[in-house]
């Protein structure tokens, strides 16, 4: 897990998803989901979601329609867990 991570829980996967999240490009990338079984969800810092999309191992996720501000972006794969903040500037 990340520095930046706030939470993450191991399924019974072996395989480990990650987040990760190029603040300049404000492109997120997804690794360790296998097929289509991946579901991202971007939540504001007010709790509203304003992004849920199935997603796929290296896809990158072009996250530039969002506001400034502080962001949680979680995903679920492989019965696995993880969310991670960011900061859109």
């Amino acid at each position: 897990m990340g520095k930046d991570c706030i939470t993450g829980i191991q399924g019974t996967s072996n395989a480990k998803i990650e987040i990760e999240y190029d603040p300049d490009s404000k492109i997120a990338w997804f690794q360790g989901i296998k097929s289509n079984e991946g579901v991202v969800f971007v939540f504001n810092s007010t709790g509203q979601l304003v992004l849920s999309k199935n997603i796929q191992a290296g896809i990158a996720l072009h996250l530039s329609f969002l506001n400034s501000g502080f962001y949680l972006i979680q995903l679920r794969a492989q019965e696995q867990f993880l969310v991670k903040k960011i900061i859109v500037k």
